[in-house]
């Protein structure tokens, strides 16, 4: 070898940071390189003639291995980055990767070893770093995933890896010196002949052939043909399949030391170059090129795209010119590409006239990109552990706070120093104590947990958080728990609010219609499945809307809540206590072993309610009608009928005297669809003026003479027949349809009225019902009037309007202001049923009326009840105090008529004198002038 050559070989020999053992065939040390020495700390004299046993390198678990490993170098067997421990002089482990490869002499027979020892003690550090070596390792030619043939140049097989045997399914035996054209399909043969011998030409082809498989099929694969050089000869061919990278094993065995360290030159992962005095680039190796993408030609000079002049110049070049090596200096290069990459650079000077130093080039940019990772999770770790709204700790495998962020202080009250002080168990709220020790159980055991408790702050209030246990975890080993606490005390408060609102009546906190239809249903299908029994009581307050009309919302809302407090302490804890709407409730007893169980609650509930309620200075005495039905799992009942029955149970009971309980039976239902049949009929009837009018007289008492007549609607239905006033008119109140009847009733009055006075009878003062819906109809009502008496040219002197003491005090203030235009037209004004009300002597100063009318109720037991007697004296007396009129309704007998008289009633009228008649018969009194006496009638 030239001097040249071998001054270059011995500097690139020692440049190499892989420690190289070379040792004749029976194991003696003939030659280490430097970076043996600095690896293991065994100078060269101390270690020639030596074997590695001698040296006591390999630990005692391994060194059945080693011995192994040897015996098939012995055999003829290169042995690729096993993977083992060794010890250095210091006798400290650390982990290498250990090729060893046989070297023969000329004659084929052994020669010498040649091991080459890599520290990969930092690599194991980072694993992904670990596994890339790993796989780099094993997928060296037996290992490779793509199948690698090595052919002669008589395209003989030389050697193939297992992957072939796997693929083809043919055994090792069966291929062993066949002509390798034989395994392709024969329309192949030509293109795979050419691209071999454009390889043995020193080119490199690809080609898409078809690969026979044992069992008499072909695959598709792509292979690669490589010339495989040595000593600048092509001695044969690589042909790599089914891999399309630009990977290169070397195959064949090396015949001298020279062959071997160009395949270590050529295969180390590392990066070799070699420099000269001027600064440019004299060689590179290919993994070289592979980790920077230069060629050589590309950097031979200058050398900036391979070191930076000022690093070369300052750092480098100082230390190489007083002959000192430069050893894992951490710099960056830019690829070919562009691509900023991290190497771990070492540089060996080199005394010759040519070359200036060696340098060698580990490509760490994963290993560097991994470390700027942690530390960027570190930092963001960091930043996101002190600035997070939420309280952030970590706790020891005992419970032992460790580290807390900043939140804590508002989460807990405690400050970080307290906070790591407190015991566990003392912050959290007794209850939830044995759940929270079983979730951080868990996490200790490996167990991510989240869950909800409440903690006790430094004040001693109370906050509900939401908590995340993460176990830290450690080389494999948990090492104590991460835990992100988030305070929703808010959160569960709004939510609590909304299912309030949502659920829950806001007024009387009871549940709401959404809330208790829910319930039924359940209570529904449980009874349905289970053939038990169940109960629904529907409740509208008695009188309610009287006090919340005429006392205003605020009493009638106060008066509310006070019957639910009151109801509910009688209602079972089981049951299910409701507020419809308004002044209705409901009960829902879901489970009873008897019907008697929910008759004794309605008892209970009429019971609770005989105690008046005070407010202010009111004294109110509210009762309740309730309906009562029964569920027992008849699949036929539906919820929605349950709700009718007790409806209509409840209905029956306020059309009965009230203040009762009802249960449930078909005559209800009955009634109801009689009541859905009179409103279709009441609809139609409307439509077709189906109605006619009756009169009855009003007397004046003073001279028995008729001043006036109230007007009476009358119905009667083709198949219904006659229906009485007291069933289709509520029914047209609650409906709204009184509103078009009222408006029809009003103009058939005015126009019997009109056609009387045109006829030159008496002309008399009509009274008209008006109802509390016709008065409400915001200016609406008072327009129709003008209308009508504009259509029909009637002086409103002539109109008046009854309207009951029960309606006048339904919003008095909307009452007063459509009394007053009323008036402001010209037309009287009756105080109907007066006495049956709440009105007082204020509200008669405030209303514009003109006329009493004493109920028939009254009148009735006058002459029989004093009681009844006083209050129509005390009537007849506060009219005349208020230059009010009165008249008196449903006189029958004398003896009511002489008290009226000797009390100074105004008017009366009752069936003492006449009932109401038709517009005919009531026309003949108009022409036959009657006159009423106190015992009997005359004709004047």
């Amino acid at each position: 070898m030239k001097d040249v050559e071998r001054e270059v070989f011995d500097v690139t020999f020692n440049t190499i940071l892989d420690g190289i053992i070379v040792t004749d065939k029976w194991g003696a040390i003939i030659q280490v390189n430097d970076g043996f020495s600095t690896l293991f700390g065994w100078s060269k004299n101390m270690v020639l003639g030596k074997t590695v046993m001698d040296l006591q390198m390999i630990p005692e678990q391994v060194i059945a291995d080693y011995k192994a490993l040897v015996d098939r170098a012995h055999l003829g067997e290169k042995i690729n980055c096993y993977s083992m421990k060794q010890r250095t002089k210091a006798s400290q482990l650390i982990d290498i990767t250990l090729s060893i490869t046989p070297i023969y002499n000329h004659e084929g027979q052994l020669s010498y070893i040649t091991m080459i020892l890599r520290d990969v003690s930092e690599t194991l550090n980072l694993q992904d770093e670990l596994i890339h070596i790993t796989e780099k390792y094993k997928s060296l030619f037996r290992y490779q995933p793509n199948m690698i043939f090595l052919l002669t140049t008589d395209f003989e097989w030389m050697d193939f890896n297992d992957q072939v045997v796997t693929n083809t399914g043919i055994k090792r035996s069966q291929i062993t010196k066949s002509n390798f054209i034989t395994y392709f399909h024969k329309d192949d043969h030509e293109e795979i002949i050419n691209s071999l011998n454009k390889a043995i030409e020193g080119g490199h082809t690809e080609t898409l052939s078809l690969l026979k498989h044992i069992d008499g099929g072909y695959q598709t694969v792509r292979m690669s043909f490589f010339p495989c050089n040595s000593k600048g000869q092509v001695n044969g061919v690589f042909v790599v399949a089914n891999d399309e990278s630009e990977q290169q094993t070397a195959k064949d065995k090396l015949r001298n030391a020279q062959t071997e360290l160009e395949m270590i030159y050529h295969n180390t992962t590392d990066g070799i170059f070699s420099m000269g005095h001027d600064g440019g680039v004299l060689d590179v190796n290919k993994p070289f090129t592979k980790m920077l993408g230069w060629e050589l030609k590309e950097i031979r000079n200058p050398a900036e795209n391979l070191i930076p002049q000022e690093e070369l110049k300052f750092e480098i070049r100082s230390k190489l010119l007083k002959n000192e090596a430069v050893i894992n200096k951490e710099v960056k290069r830019i690829h070919k590409n562009g691509e900023i990459k991290t190497i771990l650079a070492s540089y060996q000077p080199v005394q010759h006239d040519e070359i200036f130093a060696v340098g060698v080039y580990k490509d760490i940019t994963n290993e560097a990109h991994l470390r700027q990772q942690l530390k960027l999770s570190a930092e963001h770790y960091k930043s996101l552990f002190y600035h997070n709204y939420d309280c952030v700790y970590t706790l020891d495998i005992n419970g032992g706070f460790l580290e807390c962020n900043p939140a804590t202080e508002k989460v807990t009250g405690y400050t970080v120093e307290e906070f790591l002080t407190v015991p566990f168990e003392s912050i959290i709220a007794i209850e939830d104590l044995e759940k929270v020790n079983q979730t951080f159980a868990q996490a200790v055991n490996g167990i991510s947990k989240s869950y909800e408790c409440t903690i006790v702050t430094k004040s001693r209030k109370r906050r509900t958080i939401n908590v995340t246990n993460v176990p830290m975890i450690i080389d494999g080993q948990v090492k104590g728990v991460f835990g992100i606490a988030k305070d929703i005390t808010d959160q569960r408060k709004r939510e609590r609010e909304i299912h309030e609102m949502a659920y829950y009546d806001q007024l009387t906190k009871l549940a709401n219609r959404s809330l208790f239809t829910d319930r039924l249903n359940q209570a529904w299908q449980r009874v349905r499945k289970e053939r038990t029994l169940m109960a629904l009581l529907y409740l509208d307050l008695d009188g309610f809307k009287l006090v919340n009309d005429s006392l205003g919302h605020d009493v009638g809302d106060q008066l509310l809540i006070d019957v639910s407090e009151r109801i509910k302490q009688v209602v079972p804890d089981t049951a299910t206590f409701a507020r419809k709407g308004g002044d209705e409730f409901a009960v829902l007893l879901p489970t009873i072993k008897h019907t008697a169980e929910a008759l004794r609650c309605a008892k209970e509930i009429l019971e609770a309610l005989k105690i008046p309620f005070i407010f202010q200075e009111f004294e109110f005495h509210i009762t309740t009608s309730i309906g009562i039905t029964y569920y027992s799992g008849d699949p036929d009942v539906s919820t929605q009928t349950l709700v009718k029955q007790a409806d209509w149970a409840m209905y029956h009971v306020k059309d009965h005297n009230k203040n009762g309980y009802a249960i449930y039976n078909e005559q209800m239902n009955k009634k109801a669809l009689r009541r859905v049949v009179l409103e279709t009929n009441l609809r139609e009837a409307i439509a077709n003026e189906d109605f006619f009018l009756e009169y009855q007289p009003i007397i004046e008492l003073s001279t028995g003479s008729i001043v006036g007549m109230e007007v009476l609607v009358r119905w009667d239905h083709a198949s219904l027949g006659t229906i009485s006033p007291g069933e289709f008119i509520p029914l047209a109140e609650e409906t709204g349809l009184i509103i078009p009847l009222g408006e029809w009733i009003l103009r058939e009055a005015c126009l019997q009225t009109k056609r009387w006075q045109l006829q030159g009878l008496q002309s008399l003062r009509v009274s008209i019902n008006v109802s509390v819906r016709q008065l409400q109809q915001q200016g609406r009502f008072v327009d129709s009037v003008k209308r009508i008496l504009d259509e029909v040219e009637l002086e409103t002197k002539w109109i008046d309007f009854e309207i009951t003491e029960t309606a006048l005090m339904k919003n008095e203030e909307e009452m007063i202001g459509v009394l007053n235009e009323i008036k402001s037209l010209g037309i009287n004004i009756s105080i109907d049923d007066f006495g049956t009300g709440y009105s007082s002597m204020y509200h008669l100063k405030s209303f514009s009326v003109d006329t009493l009318k004493i109920d028939c109720s009254f009148i009735g037991e006058m002459h029989t009840n004093p009681k009844s007697k006083a209050i129509v004296t005390s009537i007849i007396k506060l009219a005349q105090a208020l230059n009010l009129k009165t008249i008196a309704e449903g006189v029958e007998v004398g003896d009511q008529l002489r008290l009226l008289s000797s009390e100074k009633a105004n008017a009366i009228q009752g069936y003492y004198f006449s009932p109401p008649v038709s517009s005919k018969e009531f026309e003949n009194y108009l022409l036959e002038g009657y006159m009423f006496q106190l015992n009997q009638k005359e004709r004047v």
